[in-house]
């Protein structure tokens, strides 16, 4: 990042510039000087009075710091438009975004240098604003004075970036350090923090709930000072909702609400390990005070409750990270609605109430953050054939004289129409699931059906289970499937036409000694519980792991 010339003007633009870091000038270098009233920055540029002077800057659009707004540099003079967050993404990654609209994130325009001159979102090497997507052009490497890497910490490793607050700059420290995007899980109850009935007000209380994965139920944890964080919730824009305790109160049983404004000693919080492996959330202001659930299980606002060392756990937090993304799209034909005598609402819902449960497990597993859109009906290639589909045809191939199979082989493949006639298409980090209760060929000329497949980015659902086994199986499988698209292999004994084993040398049953992966994992057997605490196999975690590095 780089203030044209170096020159201390206001409205210089900044850009990006290909310097070698050795010959970083003052044009180059910002100072982060931080500002406890909001929990963000001034990024001061040090060609500017050696730091002192102008800062990164908005220009607002209509009066609004928007998408596409451009960056340069300015006198401190508008906090709205020159505050910025820090938010790790993971390894030496940060996000870098305006206080006043979160959403949004400094971007480079491509790969070039910038000019003076180009100052709009499609300039080349220009820095504006941009709706966060994820994008290498939107995440931000920071060396400290002395060249070093700060690491982003959001997996509380070393180097987090901010460590200690020193002269109204960051010092970079040693130590665990959570910076970014968290779920916290209490650890007594399977249920995560979440602002009450979704409703963004000030006072609104924190409540525990189950996990539905949207941003109510993610908060975003920013170092205010040595040892406090200051813990927002991710689904502010324009205004930030910060958790804190009601009132500034240091009574017992105060309640955990959303607050705005200034940041007082009840809005920081300290972040500490316990005997548990979990964390306790204590506020400044009432240090033998832990955020907690209720202790009438019928109250669902968390309170502050004096901490106490026993075995419920209901005062501690496991903060669970999102490191890696994908975007699972979920489509049901009318024969699944048939199948389970159901009407459509319902099977949408069944089907979301799958897909959240797997997600939930992808949360506290592997820190996969699974994007959910809205559960669609799609009318299939056999609910076509069939016209009326109903309890009498249901399990009856179609009339085709080369009926509908699951997969590619046959003229009528269901797979071919599905991915013809459902969008978006399916990538690395885009697959598509179809759930169907029609009796299906798996392939043509072999008499096996209904068989679950996952190919390409698609995953065909077609599991027929009896109403008793339909949740744990439908779970189950979905997770199977969506294993495969994320790397996992299968490793179930399945000896193929040509004498080989499906599961190969892994094989849970004939697998070499060394290299056999366990009979308890969902690759294994997809009908089990998947919040078993051996439904990933460490082998399987870290084939699915190394997919997720690679592309997501």
């Amino acid at each position: 990042m780089n203030v044209h010339n170096g020159t201390n003007a206001n409205d210089t633009n900044v850009y990006q510039k290909s310097v070698a870091l050795n010959s970083l000038t003052n044009a180059q270098k910002f100072k982060l000087d931080y500002v406890s009233s909001t929990g963000g920055y001034y990024l001061r540029a040090m060609c500017s009075s050696n730091g002192t002077n102008r800062v990164l800057d908005v220009y607002k659009l209509n009066g609004f710091v928007s998408n596409t707004s451009n960056v340069q540099i300015y006198d401190p003079t508008d906090s709205l438009a020159q505050h910025w967050f820090i938010i790790g993404l993971g390894g030496y990654n940060f996000k870098i975004v305006p206080r006043t609209d979160m959403s949004l994130a400094l971007t480079a325009y491509g790969d070039s240098d910038g000019t003076s001159s180009g100052t709009t979102s499609t300039s080349a090497g220009n820095i504006f604003l941009s709706t966060f997507t994820g994008s290498n052009y939107q995440q931000w490497t920071i060396y400290d004075s002395n060249l070093n890497t700060c690491h982003s910490g959001v997996n509380g490793t070393a180097n987090g970036l901010p460590g200690t607050i020193s002269t109204g700059s960051i010092d970079i420290n040693e130590g665990n350090t959570f910076q970014g995007t968290y779920f916290l899980k209490n650890n007594f109850f399977d249920h995560y923090a979440e602002i009450e009935d979704q409703e963004m007000v000030a006072g609104n209380n924190v409540n525990r709930w189950d996990f539905h994965g949207e941003e109510t139920e993610r908060w975003v944890f920013i170092l205010n000072e040595a040892g406090y964080y200051v813990i927002y919730s991710a689904n502010s824009t324009g205004t930030i909702y910060y958790m804190g305790v009601d009132g500034d109160s240091t009574s017992p049983g105060a309640d955990i609400v959303l607050r705005t404004g200034s940041i007082t000693n009840a809005m920081k919080w300290k972040v500490e390990p316990t005997y548990s492996g979990a964390y306790r959330l204590t506020p400044k202001s009432a240090s033998s005070m832990a955020i907690a659930v209720n202790i009438s299980l019928s109250n669902l606002h968390l309170k502050q409750q004096i901490y106490s060392f026993d075995s419920d756990y209901k005062d501690e937090w496991i903060i669970l990270p999102t490191k890696y993304s994908a975007t699972v799209y979920n489509f049901f034909d009318y024969g699944y609605c048939v199948r389970y005598g159901e009407s459509e609402t319902v099977s949408a819902n069944k089907i979301d109430l799958y897909i959240n449960s797997v997600s939930e497990q992808y949360i506290n597993l592997l820190s996969l953050d699974l994007a959910i859109p809205a559960v669609t009906y799609y009318s299939s290639a056999i609910d076509t054939c069939k016209g009326t589909v109903d309890a009498g045809n249901i399990d009856t191939l179609c009339s085709h004289a080369n009926p509908h199979t699951i997969l590619f082989d046959g003229i009528n493949s269901v797979s071919s129409h599905f991915i013809g006639n459902t969008s978006p298409s399916g990538n690395n980090v885009i697959s598509k699931a179809y759930w169907s209760g029609h009796r299906i060929q798996t392939y043509s000329g072999i008499s096996e059906y209904n068989r679950c497949y996952s190919s390409g980015s698609s995953i065909y659902m077609v599991e027929i289970s009896s109403s008793l086994d339909r949740n744990i199986n439908s779970k189950g499988v979905l997770m199977h499937e969506l294993n495969h698209q994320f790397g996992a292999p299968d490793h179930y004994h399945e000896i193929l036409p040509d004498g080989s084993c499906r599961g190969g040398n892994i094989c849970s049953v004939c697998g070499e000694s060394e290299l056999k992966r366990p009979t308890t994992c969902i690759m294994n057997n997809p009908r089990i519980d998947i919040f078993s605490s051996t439904v990933i196999c460490s082998g399987c975690k870290d084939d699915i792991i190394y997919h997720l590095e690679d592309h997501h």
